[in-house]
């Protein structure tokens, strides 16, 4: 059986994962990261809207599942 992206990640194709390495990095952004990089921080708002989400907790399950 053929490998087969998540409907998500084609969604997030094409966002160019280096630019936002790169936009990250000219500002700084990811200065005190241990775990939640930018491009992570950049994926989470879009998953919630996409999935409509109405609270925190629920995108936590959703995001989880």
């Amino acid at each position: 059986m053929r490998f087969k992206p998540a409907i998500f990640a084609s969604l997030l194709a094409p966002i160019d994962r280096r630019g936002v390495k790169a936009i990250s990095a000219r500002h700084r952004g990811d200065a005190y990261d241990k775990s939640f990089a930018s491009g992570d921080h950049l994926q989470a708002p879009i998953f919630a809207q996409f999935a409509a989400a109405t609270s925190l907790r629920g995108l936590a399950v959703e995001w989880n599942a």
